[in-house]
């Protein structure tokens, strides 16, 4: 059985994620039942403004090889691999694509990570709320981070600001992931539609580079397929520069109505 296997067995995140205390701030962490609440104390003695912070830290007990799966900023593509290196899965990444900001020396995931053991059990982390502030993951060989971007945001001396919730689950992958779909649920309840909608969107898979043919190959085959689809979307591409939303590229001869 590998390390991180024996250590988690029998223990639970809140005994090992412990809250980060620095200079400048405390962590509270408060766990029931899988789900960590957390909040920040200024501790400096003076009004702080932060910005990316680890919330939660523990030395990494998993093996480089263990398998790593992860999302990306808004779930715009998805991260696979092991400890030591994860590969995007798709084409448009964080880093890449969005030029999002990146941690030095660490793998960085957003808001769900999950670990699968060798008995093919999984430990799942994901942060189940996000009202105000967005959760990320870093990790590398040595050490793993649950991280927030409090954005800048200022914080009185003295002052504790709620901030967002964490689920911890270990466990059979698909009982996981209902789980902290239920977590989820909790503090952001899902919004109801008369029917369920359904759809094909562009940009998985042309991303900006999509043209007229594209959209009409597609369309075709949904149809000849006799896929139940109401909704197509042409996602970003079809404009000569951001802005321009009415205006098209030599790539849609029909131009816009």
């Amino acid at each position: 059985m590998a390390t991180w296997e024996k250590e988690w067995n029998g223990n639970r995140g809140e005994e090992l994620l412990k809250a980060v205390e620095t200079k400048e701030y405390r962590i509270l962490a408060d766990w029931k039942a899988g789900v960590c609440s957390l909040a920040l104390k200024n501790l400096s003695g003076h009004p702080v403004r932060l910005e990316k912070i680890p919330v939660l830290e523990m030395d990494m007990p998993f093996g480089v090889d263990t398998p790593v799966y992860g999302e990306a900023y808004n779930m715009l593509c998805q991260y696979s691999g092991t400890v030591k290196k994860v590969d995007l899965i798709g084409f448009f990444g964080d880093h890449g694509h969005y030029r999002l900001s990146a941690p030095k020396d660490f793998c960085q995931v957003y808001n769900l990570i999950r670990f699968t053991m060798e008995n093919g059990e999984s430990l799942l982390l994901g942060f189940s709320s996000c009202r105000r502030f967005s959760g990320e993951f870093w990790f590398n060989e040595k050490k793993l981070y649950a991280v927030l971007n409090l954005e800048g945001i200022e914080i009185r001396e003295g002052e504790t600001v709620a901030l967002e919730t964490l689920f911890e689950g270990k466990g059979p992958k698909e009982t996981l992931e209902e789980a902290f779909g239920n977590a989820i649920q909790t503090n952001h309840p899902m919004l109801r539609t008369p029917e369920i909608p359904t759809g094909w969107c562009s940009w998985p898979v042309y991303g900006p580079q999509v043209t007229e043919q594209n959209i009409y190959d597609n369309l075709y085959a949904i149809k000849e397929q006799g896929l139940n689809l109401k909704y197509i979307q042409l996602d970003d591409g079809y404009q000569p520069f951001m802005g321009d939303w009415l205006q098209t590229t030599d790539a849609f001869q029909g131009g816009m109505e």
